[in-house]
């Protein structure tokens, strides 16, 4: 049987050509017996060629994928494929596959989750200690806060995390890979039996300030804000920060989210841009009256190293990490210098993490912003 470190492969290629790509990606992969793989990659490969060349060269094994803004094994990269595989002997993986994620209902989400029910290989029931929902949706058909609430609600308790698909900061067009073949407007959702000890987290480098706030106009299902406090929204924020609404710049929204209490944990909401019309843009859906409530970062390379230390009190071998994060997280190490940049990838590197920079991240029920959502798969201290 397969020891926790060799349960789960993982690699990397920087190759553009998308044959030359997948041939070096399915040597790093390749296993006895696969339960099934996972991959990123940029969105500059040729799509067409490079899922053929997944298809013909994994054959029958269930492959699922996403387009990023970039890639993630053990350190961070850009324009190349990033992935892993799962040993069948220690995983079972049941794939759900939406293809207009727009239409999504309710009623679709427990009909998918009932399927699921039918296939299990090591439990007989959906058991939250034995099994996490991996999700990934198209990251800009704005359906991310819908196929998240529905899924993790018919997964009845079932821990979820997942990332929105990416196109290297492009915003054109986000694709997911399945069953040979790309699609835009997607969702996908991988149920995971393990046999291994797992654990799923959130992390985010940003607290809670004293300037608590009320949302008083909002339209949830274009991610805008019309007013805060009664009064334009960008003037609102402007004026919490000291500002003017013509000093507003991604710069300022990148250091200063709007964050939510929910379930005793802070949740992070970042604006986009300031609309023509005085709006604030936001990449996650804000509804009216909510109480809302201004962040400050805090030391981006501090806050990740606790993460890392909790996450090596708890387990003594570290199979892998499956991490979803953030592009806005990814543009943050960009402006740390060389130094820290090293100590980050160390970190990195210690939890064996392997994922995609996404547009938006998946815990549980929710969708959030500048997050780093993830799984640690391995053997806790005391196992």
């Amino acid at each position: 049987m397969p020891t926790p470190a060799s349960a789960i492969r993982h690699g990397s290629t920087m190759l553009t050509d998308a044959q030359a790509a997948v041939d070096d990606l399915y040597r790093q992969l390749v296993q006895d017996e696969m339960a099934g793989v996972l991959f990123f990659c940029s969105s500059e490969y040729d799509l067409t060629a490079l899922q053929q060349a997944m298809a013909q060269r994994f054959g029958d094994t269930l492959v699922m994928g996403s387009t990023s803004a970039g890639e993630i094994d053990t350190h961070y990269q850009r324009s190349g494929i990033s992935g892993l595989s799962f040993a069948k002997q220690q995983f079972a993986l049941h794939s759900a596959f939406v293809e207009n994620s727009k239409l999504f209902s309710m009623a679709d989400a427990e009909q998918l989750v009932s399927d699921i029910r039918q296939q299990l290989c090591f439990n007989s029931r959906l058991n939250p200690e034995k099994m996490f929902g991996f999700l990934m949706v198209d990251g800009l058909n704005l359906s991310e806060e819908i196929v998240t609430a529905y899924l993790y609600s018919a997964l009845d308790g079932i821990p979820m995390i997942g990332g929105s698909a990416g196109d290297d900061l492009k915003f054109e067009s986000t694709q997911l890979y399945h069953q040979g073949h790309f699609y835009s407007g997607a969702a996908h959702l991988l149920l995971v039996e393990s046999k291994l000890p797992f654990e799923t987290f959130q992390s985010q480098h940003f607290e809670p300030t004293e300037t608590s706030f009320i949302v008083t106009e909002a339209t949830p299902a274009e991610r805008t804000v019309q007013e805060i406090n009664a009064i334009p929204a960008a003037e609102a924020y402007a004026s919490f920060l000291g500002l003017t609404v013509d000093q507003l710049e991604p710069g300022i929204f990148s250091q200063h989210p709007i964050m939510l209490r929910f379930n005793q944990q802070w949740h992070i909401r970042s604006i986009q841009k300031v609309l023509d019309d005085g709006s604030l843009k936001f990449y996650c859906a804000i509804e009216d009256g909510l109480p809302m409530t201004l962040g400050r970062s805090r030391t981006f390379t501090d806050t990740l190293e606790q993460l890392v230390e909790q996450i090596e009190a708890k387990f003594s071998t570290i199979a892998l990490t499956l991490g979803c994060d953030c592009i806005l997280r990814k543009l943050a190490f960009l402006e740390l210098n060389e130094s820290d940049q090293q100590r980050v990838e160390a970190l990195l590197k210690r939890i064996r993490m392997v994922g995609f920079n996404t547009y938006g991240e998946q815990f549980n029920g929710l969708h959030v912003n500048q997050t780093l959502t993830g799984v640690v798969i391995g053997t806790p201290h005391d196992g």
